[in-house]
């Protein structure tokens, strides 16, 4: 890729990586994760981002010029993510693979008692993306789980993530996007709950550089206590 060459609405292996993820991914998941009141703050993902401040930082992707997010809010990042995934032509998941995790994901629902074979399956469903795509996914997916356990606070549980994430992580129909209850929202939030038992830890890519989401996506120390009574108590103090 040549210097000054634009990053957005680009295949993910056309782009620069950072621990081998497109290096706008690392910098705004690394951003989002950076303090606890990020994590905590309400609506992350649903609250919209300055608009100046979005064109204004799509157009130096567009120039493939660094972005600096110290400055910039975080609902502004937040959207900027959801903008980014969703340019990547074909989507995160495309059409040839989101077959598999529908036929998987309607077995979980039509019994839940299957979560075991459905865990599985899911696995095998992921196997089958671009090795790119799996770990940007996984990063991600990583990311909204912690923000999910937080849910009483930042009133974003993983059903509520997995509605805003459906039509940027997948390739869907109109169809699909009018239904509440589809596919590629039962996935997600199954992706979120069920984390740990999905996503493991692949020894392919250590190779000293790379890693793991929770090597930098946690905030430094335990969470504090005074924020999670500032939140249970004015949510709309934490931005």
């Amino acid at each position: 890729m040549k210097q000054n060459e634009k990053v957005i609405g680009r295949r993910l292996k056309e782009v620069p990586t950072i621990n081998k993820l497109p290096y706008p991914i690392y910098d705004m998941l690394e951003k989002l994760s950076s303090k606890w009141e990020y994590i905590l703050t309400e609506g992350i993902f649903r609250v919209p981002g300055n608009m100046t401040d979005i064109i204004a930082i799509k157009k130096r992707y567009e120039n493939g010029e660094s972005v600096n997010f110290t400055n910039v809010q975080i609902s502004t990042v937040a959207s900027l993510l959801k903008n980014y995934l969703k340019e990547i032509p074909g989507a995160l998941v495309d059409n040839e693979n989101k077959d598999l995790f529908n036929v998987t994901i309607s077995m979980f629902e039509m019994d839940n008692s299957l979560k075991d074979l459905v865990t599985k399956n899911i696995k095998d469903a992921l196997s089958f993306l671009p090795l790119l795509n799996y770990i940007t996914l996984k990063h991600i997916i990583f990311h909204l789980h912690l923000i999910a356990q937080y849910s009483q606070f930042n009133l974003m549980d993983s059903n509520n993530l997995a509605t805003v994430f459906a039509p940027v992580l997948f390739s869907l129909s109109i169809e699909e996007l009018m239904n509440n209850k589809n596919y590629a929202i039962v996935t997600i939030k199954f992706l979120i709950d069920n984390y740990n038992d999905v996503f493991t830890i692949n020894n392919k890519l250590m190779d000293g550089s790379y890693l793991e989401p929770c090597d930098y996506q946690v905030p430094f120390g335990k969470c504090p206590k005074e924020l999670l009574h500032l939140s249970d108590n004015n949510p709309q103090s934490i931005h």
